[in-house]
């Protein structure tokens, strides 16, 4: 009887000293799409360009959809003799959500 219940102690210690993991926060969740930036860019308020600007990526950050989003929404802008495509994204690693042009992101 000793034995069982040194058994059961040792194998309910062992269990408590296991690591425990934790939950992702929810806003982290995506449907698993992520992109590379392969060129430094700035996120955008809105597809203009005079936007202004909500912060910088560097390359090899990523950028994901956005929480709830399942597809990739993107927005070609044109002024004489220049255009420019640009993807809605959230940064991975600030969590800052806006629009990035699409030639920065692989």
């Amino acid at each position: 009887m000793k034995k069982i219940l040194l058994a059961l102690s040792i194998m309910l210690m062992l269990n408590a000293c296991a690591p425990q993991s934790t939950p992702e926060p929810a806003v982290t969740k995506t449907t698993g799409q992520e992109w590379t930036v392969t060129k430094s860019t700035y996120i955008y308020d809105s597809p203009s360009f005079d936007s202004s600007t909500k912060g910088e990526l560097a390359v090899g950050d990523i950028v994901m959809l956005p929480a709830g989003v399942t597809s990739l929404e993107c927005k070609t802008i044109s002024e004489t003799g220049l255009s420019a495509t640009l993807c809605y994204f959230r940064a991975k690693r600030s969590g800052i959500e806006g629009w990035v042009l699409k030639k920065w992101v692989d």
